[in-house]
């Protein structure tokens, strides 16, 4: 299984402490990775199973690491970007189990245009982030352009899936 995670550069991670969970969002490989985003809350576990239940039906994830304060996944090179887009998209997001069910629908194929729109996302608030003065705590994309592109996710969703 080790050498499987040879041929991923995303990786996902909830990790515990006490009351609080986090979804930490990194590219790279395993050994050496980058944060890029990470995700909080009280919805932050309810986020982070449904990614992992979606792409597991896809076989898109390989558990990593498994502990009490600590879950990491792997996941397929393919979706990370999408993943990574939708992180951004939910990190101030009010009707988690709407934007929930969109993500399930849009890896199952119900909307290829979106995933593909994703990566392109993803790779702006990386470009963005370049430029930006503002950095989040030890990762790479910028707190104001993750904000300005969340909300630009939302608009973008909710016009193409309407249409």
């Amino acid at each position: 299984m080790i050498d499987m995670f040879r041929e991923f550069s995303y990786f996902i991670t909830l990790r515990k402490d006490g009351r609080r969970s986090k979804i930490i969002f990194n590219i790279g490989r395993e050994d050496e990775n980058v944060m890029l985003l990470r995700v909080g809350g009280k919805y932050s576990p309810i986020i982070f199973q449904n990614i992992i239940s979606t792409l597991s039906k896809y076989g898109a994830v390989v558990s990593v690491k498994s502990s009490s304060k600590e879950r990491k996944y792997a996941i397929r090179e393919d979706l990370g970007p999408v993943v990574g887009a939708y992180l951004i998209l939910i990190r101030r997001a009010r009707k988690i189990k709407a934007w929930n069910t969109f993500f399930s629908r849009m890896i199952s194929g119900e909307y290829p245009g979106i995933a593909k729109a994703f990566t392109a996302f993803l790779e702006l608030a990386m470009d963005l982030s370049k430029f930006s003065n503002q950095r989040n705590e030890g990762g790479v994309l910028s707190p104001r352009i993750l904000t300005a592109l969340s909300a630009s996710l939302k608009k973008f969703v909710r016009k193409m899936i309407r249409e």
